[in-house]
């Protein structure tokens, strides 16, 4: 890892990369290409995701701040009110100011103070350290991986936790990015049963069927107090589930329902909201919610008998798990678990049940940047694979292309410079950008080689990256380790924590039905690259000339071929051959899906 590189090397890198040259803390594009940059470079990815978070959250806790309404009285003594932001724009001659002030200062904390304690959504930090749950702790210790999953006996659904109400309340919230009507606003039906998640939940996504989304607003945080990293349809999505897993097959049939009926009102009033992205919660999430809910009780009803029970569920938060019944959220949860349901077996013991969810089989086992090479093998820093060497290579070509022909253009020192030079030059040619083809004239023009030398840096590239994964032991080594950490097969062969996609079940018994093992150390020894399709692909052959199942198809390319600079994709996304494989696997265990 090289965190101690140096910031202003960070600053220029940065700039290259956006399209301006100027990169803005603000701009969640921009901080996608300083993620990208520091996962370049080695840093962890947790600390990169907790940056990136924190980030977002400053601003969005300050917009928050901004819009808080505050009563004043005015000049002849009536009462009035005004928004925290809209009286500092005033200045100090409104009677609002010192108040609007003295909010904003109070939310600060001085210099020299810790950085603030992570929200309560915020994964993977240690939080709410202060919550103590009233338990009386079990003689007996259930341990899975490692890991004590001992559930002390509470009473969940009573807890502060699952019974308060949504901050901001009603009065106090504001939805910029609010439907309206028609239709009427969305309401989950009082007939529903609720009882088994927290009650806030219920609020939640009522916000988020009135929400409209452009781009990656609304934040989590301004629909509920704190929420997680993460695209907001996909937490839809989670809190969706995890109050459908809870519910009887009546009342989440009568949710659905209501749901996909309003979505049709809300497409017929509002037609330039039909593209599903400009919803939060769309049809694909609501179907994917019930997918998953199959799965998961399906699977629930097989591993502890007829008879179990769900007693409740609960996000991936420190203060839902911890009134579920545990007090080490860190040292108890899974890797990857989006959900927690909390069952009482048929002999009436309590055992919390992991779940990692996945919309549908297009999953990405691996999305990352080559320059993670250099963290697999330091070998490679400065070499051939390392994005950087090629970045030079492309600045170098374009400022020759600049002298060569002309151009009245400046020297690439930002990504939408050098994307200018490359534009001009295509011009030239019959270069397609879009499918990466160009017929050459007979003979070529010089303009045409300059084009295919510049493109062919980048595919030469691109090959000798994939053939190095499947040559270079530690590169191999590294992917596969990547890989446990967004697609944690380890963890569910164990038997710790389950993976819902869609509406098929991946856990110990599939496993077993797919590969003959849910052993991940035995599966790992097998995975080999097959390079006999295009592109190449992350494979599992139990035995020389034995059958292969291909499980993610690997993917190596410049994000913006021409121009990029050391910006190079590392993608794996779930094969079809994987996909086809585990839902033949799911029948065999749960029967027909």
């Amino acid at each position: 890892m090289n965190q101690k590189m140096d910031f202003d090397d960070i600053l220029i890198e940065w700039g290259y990369r956006v399209h301006n040259g100027q990169p803005n803390p603000k701009n969640t594009n921009h901080l996608y290409h300083l993620s990208q940059i520091l996962y370049e470079n080695g840093w962890p990815y947790n600390v990169v995701e907790g940056l990136m978070h924190n980030l977002l959250e400053q601003d969005s806790e300050r917009e928050k701040l901004m819009k808080k309404v505050i009563k004043y009285k005015d000049k002849e003594g009536n009462d009035r009110e005004i928004t925290v932001g809209g009286a500092l724009k005033q200045g100090e001659e409104h009677p609002a100011y010192k108040q609007a002030k003295q909010i904003t200062q109070k939310d600060e904390k001085p210099k020299g103070d810790k950085v603030d304690e992570p929200s309560d959504f915020e994964r993977g930090a240690d939080q709410n350290k202060n919550v103590t749950p009233d338990y009386k702790r079990d003689s007996d210790k259930r341990i899975v991986n490692g890991k004590d999953k001992t559930l002390n006996k509470v009473n969940t659904s009573e807890s502060e936790t699952y019974t308060e109400d949504i901050k901001p309340s009603d009065e106090e919230f504001e939805n910029e990015y609010a439907i309206g009507e028609p239709p009427p606003p969305f309401k989950i039906s009082d007939e529903i049963d609720t009882s088994k998640f927290p009650k806030k939940y219920v609020k939640l996504i009522e916000r988020m069927m009135n929400s409209k989304r452009v781009g990656t607003k609304p934040n989590i945080t301004t629909l509920i107090s704190s929420g997680g990293a993460g695209a907001i349809s996909a937490q839809a999505g989670e809190v969706l589930t995890l109050m459908a897993a809870s519910m009887s097959d009546e009342d989440f049939n009568k949710l659905q329902t209501t749901m996909l009926e309003h979505e049709k009102k809300t497409i017929e009033s509002n037609p330039d909201l039909k593209a599903p992205g400009k919803r939060v919660i769309n049809k694909s999430w609501i179907m994917a919610a019930g997918k998953s809910r199959k799965a998961i009780r399906d699977r629930i009803t097989k591993k502890y008998g007829e008879g179990v029970e769900i007693v409740n569920t609960g996000w991936d938060t420190e203060q839902d798990v911890n009134a579920m019944g545990w007090s080490d959220y860190n040292g108890q949860k899974g890797f990857s678990t989006d959900i927690y349901i909390k069952v009482k077996t048929p002999d009436g013991e309590e055992i919390m049940d992991e779940v990692s969810l996945k919309k549908d089989t297009k999953i990405n086992f691996l999305n990352s940047q080559t320059g993670k090479f250099r963290q697999w093998d330091e070998e490679t820093q400065g070499g051939e694979l390392d994005p950087r060497t090629h970045s030079k290579k492309e600045r170098e070509s374009l400022i020759k292309a600049i002298k060569d022909f002309n151009l009245d253009l400046p020297e690439p020192t930002s990504r939408k410079s050098s994307k200018a030079i490359w534009l001009a030059m295509v011009e030239k040619t019959n270069y397609n950008t879009k499918t990466g083809e160009m017929n050459l004239s007979e003979p070529p023009t010089k303009e045409e080689l300059w084009v295919k030398a510049h493109v062919d840096q980048v595919r030469d590239y691109t090959t000798n990256a994939t053939r190095a994964i499947v040559n270079n032991p530690k590169l191999k080594a590294g992917m596969l380790d990547d890989i446990k950490k967004e697609f944690p097969l380890k963890s569910i062969g164990e038997g710790e924590e389950t993976m819902a996609i869609g509406d098929l079940s991946l856990d110990p018994d599939t496993m077993t039905e797919l590969f003959g093992t849910s052993d991940f150390e035995k599966i790992k020894e097998n995975l080999v690259v097959d390079e006999t399709v295009d592109p190449p692909a992350l494979a599992y052959q139990a035995e020389t000339g034995g059958e292969i199942i291909k499980i993610a198809s690997i993917n190596i390319r410049q994000d913006g071929v021409g121009y990029g600079g050391s910006s190079m994709k590392f993608e794996m996304q779930m094969d079809k051959d994987f996909a086809t494989k585990l839902k033949e696997s799911h029948q065999k265990v749960y029967g027909e899906i």
